[in-house]
């Protein structure tokens, strides 16, 4: 027998908040069930609470009206158009803290913070951060920066023109972007693959027995904290680039463009590749102080990205087309 989870959708009798949300819906969820949402443009805000509820706040015009529909064990939540499409939905939504997230957009901002399930994310265009999330975090944006803290389960990260950053997780990634930098803080993983074109790799974390780790680059650096009592068989191999050490280490075997080195019992297996970028190993103290430069980097893009945010929304969600800007250039 099949068994159907049944789900009743009420309209919260909560007070409308001060700032005025065009929709303020809530609805009663059982355990199991997953949110899907799906926004053209807008940010996408989760939060989450220890109720079996699904808030959901919207600002959007009168134009557009937002949809909820209930399949199986499924909430999806879209907005509509009342003539064509739909406009710029910010959503604010508050969310059990076990549900399983499915959000996507095509230029939207997704933030999600305390959730403890699943979660899968996908922009164009936006930053995606993630704080939390238990079993499986799957991110990925074509043009937005991507953030994780404090996951638990296996990461799958992909960016194409941004950064990715993981800190204070748990769990094997793979993290694979053309131009930005991917950098893991304080991570707990026994498997890790890193992949960028043109940016720097960093891997901050113990080196676990039997685990393996690799991390390629073409024309960025990439650099190793290596913790005191690794037992590991590290391999370097650089066809432009340098080799350098802050750790008193001799190679076991190697050549100009490929050196081994063995440490402890060599049980974990690290693989390290640039074409034209150094290799660095270093100590984990040492790592700490990019961290800081870091953060002071990621101020200024936020600043940045919030004048762009603005502007975003000024052109009704959608960034200006090249074309569209030649073709008013060409008229005056």
């Amino acid at each position: 027998m099949i068994s159907i989870l049944l789900l009743v959708a009420t309209v919260a009798d909560l007070p409308m908040p001060q700032s005025g949300f065009a929709t303020d819906t809530t609805i009663t969820v059982q355990s199991g069930t997953r949110l899907k949402v799906q926004n053209q443009g807008g940010d996408i805000t989760v939060k989450t609470w220890d109720r079996n509820q699904l808030r959901v706040q919207a600002s959007h015009s009168a134009r557009t009206y937002v949809d909820f529909e209930i399949r199986g064990a499924v909430v999806e939540v879209q907005a509509h158009g009342r003539r064509g499409p739909a406009n710029v939905v910010d959503y604010q939504i508050t969310a059990p803290a076990w549900m399983a997230l499915e959000l996507g957009g095509m230029y939207a901002e997704i933030s999600v913070d305390g959730t403890r399930g699943p979660v899968k994310a996908e922009t164009l265009e936006g930053n995606i951060t993630i704080k939390g999330g238990g079993e499986s975090v799957t991110v990925t944006s074509v043009n937005g920066r991507i953030r994780v803290e404090g996951a638990h389960g296996r990461m799958d990260l992909h960016s194409v023109s941004e950064g990715i950053e993981v800190a204070e997780s748990q769990g094997d990634v793979t993290a694979e972007t053309v131009s930005g930098d991917i950098r893991l803080w304080r991570v707990q993983a026994k498997t890790v693959d890193l992949q960028t074109v043109s940016g720097e790799l960093l891997y901050d974390g113990p080196i676990v027995n039997g685990g393996s780790y690799s991390m390629l680059s073409h024309s960025g650096s990439v650099t190793l904290g290596v913790p005191e009592g690794t037992n590991a068989t590290i391999s370097l191999s650089s066809a432009m680039g340098e080799f350098n050490s802050s750790l008193d280490l001799k190679a076991e075997r190697g050549t100009k463009r490929r050196q081994v080195y063995r440490l402890g019992s060599g049980s974990a297996t690290v693989d390290l590749e640039a074409f034209s970028g150094e290799i660095n190993l270093v100590r984990p103290s040492e790592i700490s102080r990019a961290r800081r430069h870091d953060r002071d980097e990621d101020r200024d893009d936020d600043e940045r990205g919030a004048e762009s945010k603005t502007k975003r929304k000024s052109s009704g969600g959608r960034p200006p087309r090249q074309d569209q800007n030649e073709e008013m250039n060409h008229a005056l």
